[in-house]
């Protein structure tokens, strides 16, 4: 005797694949037997519309992070210009060894970084290592 019950899948029927298949999973005496699944089928149409939809949403939030990220990039060159040189008194190698004391830990602590988020949600982490850096800085 199968108890057929519905997957969380099956909450998005009807959000963006209207006449899309329920997914359906057998269970037997309270542990999941074979599941049983039909991937839904689009249209072109329906596919075209959803890559339009997802790059709709996407390239203006990564135009914008390529945006600060290149504004960043220049902000210590127009520093240098602007005179950090002479405030700080940097002769010499100076500057760029200032400048690697940033670029080292940062990439040496960018992987384990990438794997903490697989643990913890990025809505906790990115925030939770801003206020890190507040209060070290």
């Amino acid at each position: 005797m199968s108890l057929l019950t519905k997957t969380s899948s099956d909450a998005h029927e009807g959000e963006g694949y209207p006449g899309a298949p329920l997914q359906e999973k057998e269970l037997h005496g309270g542990e999941e037997g074979t599941e049983h699944s039909v991937a839904p089928a689009l249209t072109e149409a329906q596919e075209t519309k959803l890559w339009r939809r997802i790059d709709l949403r996407l390239i203006p939030i990564i135009t914008l992070m390529y945006l600060f990220c290149s504004m960043d990039r220049g902000n210590i060159g127009n520093a240098k210009l602007d005179g950090l040189m002479t405030q700080l008194n940097l002769t010499g190698d100076k500057f760029n060894i200032a400048l690697m004391m940033y670029f080292i830990p940062y990439s040496l602590l960018e992987f384990p970084s990438n794997l903490v988020i697989q643990v913890i949600r990025p809505s906790r982490w990115v925030p939770g290592i801003v206020v890190l850096w507040g209060l070290i800085m």
